[in-house]
Formats: C-alpha cells, structure tokens, sequence
C-alpha cells in the first residue's frame, strides 16, 4: 500500500508540475499575444485568431490534466481518512491495553499528554 501511495503521489506530482508549466506557457502567450496587438491595425487579424485558438487549445488540455487529477486527488483523500481512522483505533487500544495491564500511569505528565 505504501507504494502504491508513493507512485500516486509521484505521479499526482508529475502531473501538477504539467499543469504549472502549461499555464506559464499560456501566460507567456497572452503576455506576447497583448503586445502585438495594435488596435489600430487589422492586418495581425490572422495571426492574431490563430494564437487564440492555440490558447483556447491550451486550456482545454489543462482542464483535461485537471479532470485527470480529480480522482488521485479524491482517492489521496480517502485514504488519508482511513489511515487517521486507523491510527485513532490503535491509539485507542494502546489506551485500552495499558489500563488492563495496570501499565496506566495516573499522571498523565508520565504518560506524554
């Protein structure tokens, strides 16, 4: 199970840094896309409608890295919540245990709570 959540997480990682880089590229071409247009001129129309259409392009491909991100996000989640339930029940029956054996200590500063 460890691994398993290890290569999530890897992968879930990978896949962040996709998204990341995807957008700075976007940025970067809006940022060049901004600066060549004159409003004066009609003559960039072209190229003009052809960066759109590679930013629009873009940012359908972030929102399907984004929808591919949802279920490791959701599956991280889950287990991190079943691992926290398990961790409380073993807590619980350390506790359990130490009172039956009589191992309980009555200062709970001795105990490290």
């Amino acid at each position: 199970m460890n691994d398993y959540k290890e290569t999530v997480t890897e992968d879930h990682i990978k896949l962040v840094e996709s998204i990341n880089n995807r957008v700075n590229s976007i940025y970067k071409q809006l940022s060049e896309f901004e600066e060549c247009i004159d409003p004066n001129t009609s003559e960039d129309f072209g190229d003009s409608y052809n960066k759109i259409m590679d930013l629009l392009e873009s940012l359908d491909d972030i929102q399907e890295a984004a929808q591919m991100l949802r279920p490791y996000n959701l599956n991280l989640r889950l287990r991190q919540q079943s691992l926290e339930e398990q961790i409380k029940c073993l807590e619980q029956s350390v506790h359990l245990m130490k009172l039956e054996t009589g191992k309980m200590s009555k200062n709970p500063e001795e105990m490290g709570e």
